[in-house]
């Protein structure tokens, strides 16, 4: 863990003012979002938010993800600290591996996590931890899960804090780019990035995968990974974002933020085609996630980079 009480004041104080807005942010209070009308879904007055703020359930009526699946060889966690000293950390997004030090998530997971809980770039760079496993940690000292630190990131420059007041009409951008401080452990195996765009058609299936709550009424958190089987409804809701319409009440939902949409390859293998964004307040209706086909040239670009 980065964060020690021999910083200076002010990054303690950072770091301790957003414990507790952390804490928010897993129980849905971090983003106050506008009603919006979805035409999509036929709901007047449906309340989109990110999947990053739990108000709900998280991989709805998924099942868990064993250790020889191949979803648990790249799918990871975003962890933030609790305090400013120990080891008690909270998860907040989900990622994807897909290079041996190179990790694929949301933007609004740093962007608007970091201006939410007050904290710079650099600071949340500091003490953000990716961690590989099937547990959902609450230490970061916990055996069974491998931690890396961010070396660096970047959260695409056409990404707007707050960009989902207009989700349904405005191309979103909601992706950032990890570069990890070491590879990832020996047990995990990156993904390949799909970018033919003409894959993303109606009813092809997907797998979700990610971590969170998995129920909200009554509060119940997950303890390990999840996944669950969809298909896509709409594959081009934007130019940057395809949706998959729930049915029988599976669903990604809060808590999945910046997690994978896998398609399997001809050769078995998995492959990553989109990104968890956004969707209703209720996890009941819609999911939407940000296309790797259409950002691929933007992921090819800046991991020679970043």
């Amino acid at each position: 863990m980065k964060i020690s009480v021999e910083k200076k004041n002010s990054t303690v104080n950072n770091v301790k003012t957003s414990c507790s807005q952390l804490v928010q942010f897993k129980k849905g209070l971090l983003i106050s979002l506008a009603a919006m009308t979805l035409s999509a879904c036929h709901n007047s007055g449906m309340q989109l938010q990110f999947n990053g703020s739990p108000n709900d359930s998280s991989i709805v009526n998924g099942v868990e993800v064993q250790q020889d699946s191949p979803e648990a060889l790249a799918t990871v966690a975003l962890y933030f600290p609790r305090s400013a000293n120990g080891n008690a950390i909270s998860s907040f997004c989900t990622g994807v591996l897909i290079s041996e030090d190179l990790v694929l998530t949301a933007g609004h997971c740093f962007a608007d996590f970091a201006k939410e809980i007050k904290v710079s770039p650099k600071i949340l760079q500091e003490n953000v931890l990716i961690g590989f496993g099937l547990k959902d940690a609450k230490d970061s000292s916990d055996p069974e899960v491998v931690f890396r630190h961010v070396a660096n990131f970047q959260v695409n420059p056409n990404y707007v804090v707050g960009s989902i007041a207009h989700a349904t009409t405005e191309a979103m951008y909601d992706m950032t780019l990890v570069r990890l401080d070491q590879s990832a452990p020996g047990s995990a195996k990156p993904v390949q990035l799909i970018t033919d765009a003409s894959i993303l058609k109606a009813g092809l299936k997907l797998t979700l995968a990610g971590f969170g709550l998995l129920s909200a009424q009554p509060m119940v958190e997950t303890t390990k990974m999840m996944k669950v089987n969809v298909q896509v409804d709409n594959p081009s809701i934007t130019k940057t974002q395809f949706t998959f319409k729930v049915v029988k009440g599976k669903s990604s939902c809060s808590g999945d933020s910046g997690g994978p949409a896998y398609v399997k390859l001809s050769n078995g293998d998995l492959g990553v085609i989109g990104v968890t964004s956004w969707g209703d307040k209720t996890c009941k209706h819609i999911g939407a996630y940000t296309s790797v086909p259409a950002l691929a040239d933007w992921i090819q670009s800046t991991s020679q980079s970043l």
